[in-house]
């Protein structure tokens, strides 16, 4: 069984080289790169807190990053209005990637 730390650095390992993959195949670096990162969890829960940080250090120089909170576990009547609006969102801003 992996520990914590192990855990954080293959997550952000496969997070890192999708995203890499995603965007630098579609995207030149010198373009624009927005990313819509869409959270089904509240922002301060401890998985979107790992996986933020590792977009973080590979994205966050190189794009604009919007991140967007459904917060299902403790708003679940709000999922649906949040849904909607994180889509607005996303249309406006010609993202990339989500």
């Amino acid at each position: 069984m992996m520990n914590i730390d192990m855990k954080r650095s293959v997550t952000r390992i496969v997070i890192a080289m999708s995203l890499l993959i995603g965007i630098w195949g579609n995207v030149r670096v010198a373009d624009a790169c927005n990313v819509m990162v869409v959270s089904s969890y509240h922002e301060s829960f401890p998985y979107n807190l790992e996986v933020n940080e590792g977009i973080e250090e590979v994205l966050g120089t190189e794009c604009t990053l919007t991140y967007v909170y459904l917060d299902v576990l403790t708003d679940p009547q709000g999922v649906e209005t949040k849904a909607q609006e994180a889509f607005r969102q996303y249309q406006a801003m010609h993202s990339q990637m989500v």
